[in-house]
């Protein structure tokens, strides 16, 4: 991940940290057909409503891990380029 991203709109946040923000908006993993909601809102979850999220939901990046590849080859086939 490029934390060096730090202009307007170029953030990267960790999945539930909470904003610095009124309210303390949490940073929430969304599912696909999630973003097709016309009502979605980057402050709907916040410390006092993740918890039903999670309970209602479950947690959409529960199984990110069985996705995870090392990234070794391809800082290698990146290195072989230059």
């Amino acid at each position: 991940m490029d934390v060096n991203r730090t202009r307007y709109g170029q953030h990267a946040v960790a999945p539930y940290a909470v904003r610095p923000l009124p309210r303390a908006p949490v940073a929430t993993p969304l599912r696909w057909e999630e973003l097709d909601d016309p009502a979605l809102d980057p402050q709907g979850w916040t410390v006092a409503t993740i918890g039903a999220r999670l309970a209602e939901v479950g947690d959409p990046w529960r199984d990110i891990t069985r996705h995870a590849r090392a990234i070794g080859p391809a800082v290698r086939a990146l290195r072989d380029r230059v």
